[in-house]
C-alpha cells in the first residue's frame, strides 16, 4: 500500500476515535394498550336464556373447607391447570404447566416453556387461600418473556380481610407463611358421652386437616391409654377429611388426641399439629336398641345467606350420620318440612354414613328450612335442621367489550458516554506511596440485582421491577386490573394501559387521549425505574497509605501508586462514568378484540376473549355485532368497521404528526390479476419513524409511530481517574540547585553517550565506504588498545604485554 496511514487516529483535542456513530445497541420490551370502543348494547346480539345453576356443587371455593379446596386445587394443578372451574382464565393448552413433587415431597411447577422463578415456586395452598379471599389466579407473559402470575380480584366481596390486605401489599406473595396448617376433630363432639355394650365401646373419630405449603404425611389418633392408631384419609394423599376407630374397654372420661405430621420443606423442619377433645365412655349390658341415630347437616351452614338465579337454586346438602348400636340404615332430606318431598341421600359408601350428600331445589326467595332424617336398623329416627335465607334474582347483564388492541415496544438506545459524579479525591505528597481499591455494586449478587435496569439489563428481575413501576402509574386502577382478563392465553405482552372512548363523544379524540395517557405513564415509569436502579449503583474508592495491604472479598481492583515528583503534590480525582440512554415508545401493530363475561348469579362468571388482525376485521365484526340498523338508520356492522378505519387514520405521534396506520390490499391470482371483492385491511409495513436528538445529533429509526421519547442517565461500573500536578513548589534554593546539578549531570551523560554513538556510526560508515584514508585518520584520532590474547587459560596483561613468565 502506498498510503501507510494508521487504522485509528485520535480526534482533535486527543479525543478517542468513534468508528461509526450509527451502531444502535438497543434493548426492547413489548407491551399493550387496550382501548374500549363504547358502542351501545343494541350493537351486540341478545344472549340466550341462562339456565339455573347448582350452588355448592362441583367447585365453589367460598363454601368449601380450606383443606378440601387445597386438595382440589392441587389435583387441578397436577392435571395441567386445565380445570376451567378452578382456573377459568387460563387457556394455556394441556400440559403447558403442571405441578410435580420431588422425593422430599416439595412442590414445584414445571413447564415446556420458560417460566419465572416465582411461578415455579407456586404452592397449591397459596392458590386455595387466595380463592377463599375472592381472588383467582392469573397467568400472563412478563416483559422478560417468561410466564408469571398474579391474582385478580373477583366481584364478590372478600371474606378474608387479612388476605385481602396482603394481596395489595407490594411485597405479596408474602415471605412469611400463610395461615398455619391445622387439624380438627369433628366427631365425636367435645364432652360427648358414648355408650356401648360389654366388653367394650367402638369409638369412631372423624376430622379434617388443612395444610398450607405442606404435604400431609400421616394422621395419628390416640384415645386414652390405648396405642395410637393411623387414620384413613378420604382418598390417597387427600387428608381433607379422615376417619379412625378404636375400642375402649374402660368406662370413664377419655382424651382423644389427633396429630397430623407435615412433610419438611427445603428450609423448614417437619411440622406436627394436634387437636384434642374429651369424651365419656359408658359401658352397659346388652339391652334393646332404643337410642336414635345421630345426624348432622354440614352444608349449608345454619343461617347461610345464598343467592341464585330467578329460575331456581339447586343446593347440594352434605352431612354425617352415625349409630353406635344397630347402625344407620337411611338418611333422607326435605325442604320446608314437606313430608311428601323427602328424598334419599347418598352415603359415602355402602353402609358408610360418616358423610352423605343430597340435593334440594329452592324456587322462591326468603327463609327456608332443610331437614335431614336418619333411621337406624331397628327403626329409631332422629332429625337435624338448618335454616337459610335465599335470594333469587336475575343475574347481572353480560359484560361485552369491543377493544382496539395496540401493541407497543419500548426500545432503549445508547447515547453519550462520559464522566459523571466525583467519587473521591486525594493527594500524594512528594515521594509518597499509597494503595487504592475500587469496590463496585456488581461484586455482591444482592447489590447487582438491585441495580439492574431494563435499559442495559435483560433479566427477569429488571423486567419485573419495570412492570411494577408501570402498574403504579395507572390512574384507572380498576380498568388496568380488568385488562388482565384480556390476557387469557398468556401468550401476549403485558398490559401497560387501558382506556375507553365514547363513540358518540368523538372516538378519535378519546383514543388519542388514551395513547397520551399511556405515553405519560410509561415515560414516568421508565424515569422512576431508571432513577431507582441508578441510585443503587454505588462505587467505593478507598486508599491506604501503607505499602502493604490485604484485599478482601468485595474489593475488585487494588493498585499501588507513587508520586515520583520531589517537590510538587500529585492530586487524583476519581469520577464514575455515566451512560446516556434514549428510550423510545413506539406503536408497531394494532388488532381488534372482543371480550365477553357472562355472570352466573353467584359472583362467578364465564369469560371469552378473542382477538384478530386487521385482515380478519370483516368476518370478525360480522360474527360479534348484531345485524340491522341503529337508531340513526346506519347499519351497525358497517358503522363499527368505518369507526375502526377512522381511528387508524387519526393517529398522532409525540410531535402531533398525523399517521394513517392501515392500508387496503387485494389478493391476486397466480397470473397477477386482482381478485374482485378480495380487499382486506392490514397494518402498513412501510411506516418508520426517526428521532434525532438536537443536542448530541444522535438519531435512531424505529418501526411504527413514536409516541414518546425519554432521555435517561444511568450510572455504570466504569471509573475514570485524572491526575493533576500541584502548582506549589516545596524546594528551597539550595535544593533547587542540587536538582539543577543532577539535571546538568544527566544531560552531560546523555551528550557523552550521543558522541559515542556518533563515533560508532562514523566507523561503520568508513568501513561501508572502504575509505582507507579516513580510516587511518580515525585511528589516529581514536587509538585503540592492543587486543587481548585469549587462549585456553586466562592470560593477564601487564602494561599491555604478556609477562615472560606466562
Amino acid at each position: 500500500m502506498a498510503d501507510n496511514k494508521p487504522l485509528i487516529r485520535l480526534q482533535p483535542g486527543g479525543k478517542a476515535t468513534v468508528l461509526n456513530y450509527n451502531v444502535p445497541d438497543s434493548t426492547s420490551y413489548p407491551g399493550r394498550n387496550y382501548i374500549e370502543l363504547q358502542f351501545g348494547d343494541d350493537y351486540f346480539p341478545e344472549e340466550p336464556q341462562r339456565q339455573g345453576f347448582t350452588a355448592l356443587a362441583g367447585f365453589s371455593p367460598r363454601s368449601m373447607a380450606l383443606s378440601e379446596l387445597r386438595n382440589t386445587v392441587q389435583a387441578a394443578m397436577e392435571a395441567g391447570f386445565s380445570n376451567q372451574n378452578v382456573f377459568p382464565d387460563l387457556r394455556l393448552g394441556p400440559g403447558i404447566l403442571r405441578l410435580v413433587s420431588d422425593k422430599t415431597q416439595n412442590y414445584r411447577v414445571v413447564s415446556d416453556v420458560p417460566i419465572s422463578p416465582k411461578l415455579a415456586a407456586l404452592d397449591p395452598g397459596e392458590v386455595a387461600t387466595m380463592l377463599t379471599s375472592g381472588h383467582r389466579l392469573h397467568v400472563y407473559r412478563s416483559l422478560f418473556g417468561t410466564l408469571t402470575y398474579t391474582y385478580i380480584k373477583d366481584t364478590l366481596p372478600s371474606n378474608n380481610n387479612e388476605l385481602d390486605h396482603r394481596l395489595h401489599d407490594p411485597s405479596f406473595p408474602p415471605t412469611v407463611p400463610l395461615p398455619l396448617s391445622e387439624i380438627a376433630i369433628t366427631s365425636p363432639d367435645p364432652g360427648a358421652t358414648i355408650s356401648g355394650q360389654q366388653p367394650g365401646v367402638l369409638v369412631n373419630i372423624t376430622g379434617t386437616t388443612t395444610a398450607i405449603r405442606r404435604r400431609i404425611q400421616s394422621v395419628q389418633v390416640k384415645v386414652g391409654a390405648n396405642a395410637a392408631v393411623t387414620a384413613t384419609p378420604k382418598a390417597p394423599n387427600d387428608w381433607s377429611t379422615w376417619t379412625a376407630s378404636d375400642t375402649i374397654n374402660a368406662p370413664r372420661t377419655q382424651t382423644v388426641v389427633a396429630t397430623a405430621t407435615m412433610a419438611p420443606l427445603a428450609t423448614e423442619p417437619p411440622l406436627t399439629v394436634t387437636d384434642a377433645t374429651e369424651i365419656t365412655i359408658v359401658i352397659t349390658a346388652n339391652p334393646a336398641d332404643t337410642t336414635p341415630p345421630s345426624v348432622v347437616i354440614t352444608t349449608p351452614t345454619d343461617d347461610a345467606q345464598l343467592t341464585g338465579p330467578d329460575n331456581g337454586l339447586v343446593l347440594n346438602v352434605t352431612g354425617s350420620a352415625s349409630d353406635a348400636d344397630s347402625g344407620v340404615s337411611l338418611v333422607e332430606i326435605t325442604l320446608d318440612h314437606d313430608p311428601a318431598a323427602y328424598v334419599a341421600a347418598a352415603p359415602r359408601a355402602a353402609g358408610d354414613w360418616a358423610t352423605w350428600t343430597g340435593v334440594v331445589t329452592v324456587k322462591t326467595s326468603g327463609s327456608h328450612t332443610i331437614t335431614a332424617r336418619a333411621k337406624d336398623n331397628v327403626g329409631n329416627v332422629s332429625e337435624a335442621k338448618t335454616t337459610l335465607t335465599v335470594t333469587l334474582q336475575k343475574p347481572p347483564p353480560p359484560i361485552r367489550r369491543l377493544l382496539l388492541v395496540e401493541e407497543y415496544r419500548l426500545s432503549s438506545y445508547l447515547g453519550n458516554y462520559g464522566a459523571g459524579r466525583t467519587l473521591r479525591t486525594f493527594s500524594l505528597l512528594p515521594g509518597e506511596k499509597t494503595n487504592i481499591s475500587v469496590k463496585t455494586y456488581t461484586k455482591r449478587t444482592e447489590d447487582a440485582k438491585a441495580a439492574q435496569s431494563i435499559l442495559d439489563s435483560f433479566t427477569q428481575d429488571s423486567s419485573d421491577n419495570f412492570e411494577k413501576s408501570v402498574t403504579a402509574e395507572q390512574s384507572n386502577k380498576d380498568g388496568h386490573t380488568e385488562s388482565q382478563n384480556y390476557n387469557v392465553e398468556a401468550q401476549v405482552g403485558a398490559a401497560w394501559g387501558w382506556g375507553s372512548a365514547s363513540v358518540k363523544g368523538g372516538v378519535s379524540g378519546g383514543t388519542n387521549a388514551s395513547r397520551e395517557e399511556l405515553a405519560k405513564n410509561t415515560s414516568n415509569a421508565t424515569q422512576k425505574h431508571v432513577a431507582s436502579a441508578s441510585a443503587k449503583r454505588n462505587i467505593q474508592v478507598d486508599t491506604d497509605n501503607e505499602v502493604k495491604t490485604e484485599t478482601g472479598e468485595e474489593t475488585s481492583i487494588t493498585r499501588t501508586i507513587e508520586n515520583i515528583n520531589v517537590g510538587r503534590t500529585l492530586n487524583f480525582v476519581f469520577r464514575q462514568l455515566n451512560q446516556e440512554f434514549f428510550s423510545i415508545l413506539h406503536l408497531v401493530n394494532v388488532k381488534v378484540a372482543y371480550y365477553k363475561e357472562v355472570p352466573d348469579g353467584t359472583g362467578d362468571s364465564k369469560k371469552f376473549y378473542r382477538e384478530v388482525s386487521l385482515s380478519q376485521l370483516d368476518p370478525f365484526i360480522d360474527g360479534i355485532i348484531a345485524d340491522g340498523l341503529n337508531s340513526d338508520g346506519v347499519n351497525r356492522r358497517e358503522d363499527v368497521k368505518a369507526t375502526i378505519r377512522h381511528l387508524l387514520e387519526n393517529i398522532f405521534d409525540y410531535r402531533d404528526t398525523q399517521y394513517v396506520l392501515y392500508e387496503e390490499r387485494d389478493f391476486v391470482d397466480p397470473n397477477g390479476k386482482t381478485v374482485p371483492g378480495s380487499g382486506y385491511l392490514r397494518v402498513r409495513k412501510d411506516i418508520e419513524s426517526k428521532f434525532q436528538d438536537q443536542t448530541t445529533g444522535s438519531s435512531f429509526t424505529v418501526p411504527g409511530v413514536i409516541m414518546a421519547v425519554t432521555k435517561n442517565i444511568l450510572r455504570t461500573e466504569g471509573v475514570i481517574v485524572e491526575a493533576l500536578l500541584g502548582e506549589g513548589d516545596a524546594l528551597d534554593p539550595y535544593s533547587h540547585g542540587l536538582q539543577d546539578e543532577k539535571v546538568k549531570t544527566q544531560r552531560l551523560s546523555n551528550s557523552l553517550t550521543d558522541a559515542e554513538v556518533d563515533k560508532v556510526r562514523t566507523a561503520l560508515q568508513l568501513i561501508k565506504d572502504r575509505d582507507t584514508a579516513g580510516a587511518d585518520l580515525f585511528r589516529e584520532l581514536f587509538p585503540c588498545c592492543p587486543p587481548a590474547v585469549v587462549g585456553p587459560f586466562p592470560v593477564k596483561l601487564v602494561n599491555g604485554s604478556v609477562p615472560e613468565s606466562e
